[in-house]
């Protein structure tokens, strides 16, 4: 199951480590690709999770959700 996040707020190779970091701390993700040109992560998950999970993992790293598809 793959999930795309909207990001607001990254600007570098850094931001975009920070949100993978953050991402890779939640059991069900798999793989992670945080694009900062294109301001989302997409994220391989080995089963559903509640969209607030995701959300709460951008927030701690230090950017804004957008909208999650």
């Amino acid at each position: 199951m793959k999930k795309t996040i909207h990001i607001e707020g990254m600007h570098c190779g850094h931001c975009a480590g920070m949100v993978n970091i953050e991402l890779y701390r939640i059991k069900e993700v798999v793989d992670a690709k945080v694009d900062i040109g294109d301001k989302k992560a997409i994220v391989s998950l080995s089963r559903d999770v509640d969209p607030q999970v995701l959300i709460n993992a951008v927030v701690k790293a230090g950017y804004k959700v957008t909208s999650i598809e």
